[in-house]
């Protein structure tokens, strides 16, 4: 499913999501991307980010927050691709963001291409299972 945002754009397949940020993101594009990644981990159990930032602006302030608050307690993991040193940053403050407001800290990982990113997603996946199986109890395998 392709979803068109602004100047974004946000690819969902499987348990997986590929957002593709261009420009200054608002407030309101980061609550239509957290919605989505709410929807994969409800079905799941658990969430894979993948985020072309190679074109990404500066997200506002308050869409910032908005995602240290949503990534608090959520198993998910993000991997980033093209991150130059602006949105590295930024990302960083986020997860710091997200640890004052009392989440856990986040192991974001940052690659240079999309190849780089489907390669490691067997590794991400199995981590993320055995997550979910250790907090449900479970196998871990949701539908």
């Amino acid at each position: 499913m392709l979803t068109q945002v602004g100047t974004h754009t946000f690819e969902v397949e499987g348990d997986r999501i590929w957002a593709t940020f261009r420009g200054h993101v608002t407030l309101s594009e980061i609550r239509q991307f957290t919605d989505l990644v709410s929807h994969l981990e409800q079905t799941f159990g658990y969430a894979i980010i993948l985020c072309e930032l190679s074109q990404a602006g500066a997200i506002a302030a308050d869409g910032r927050r908005h995602l240290s608050e949503h990534l608090q307690t959520r198993i998910t993991q993000s991997i980033f691709v093209g991150a130059g040193l602006l949105p590295r940053t930024i990302i960083m403050m986020v997860n710091r963001m997200s640890v004052i407001l009392g989440g856990t800290p986040r192991n974001d990982l940052f690659v240079n291409s999309r190849d780089e990113a489907l390669a490691i997603l067997p590794t991400v996946r199995a981590e993320l299972l055995e997550k979910v199986r250790r907090k449900t109890g479970g196998d871990g395998d949701r539908p």
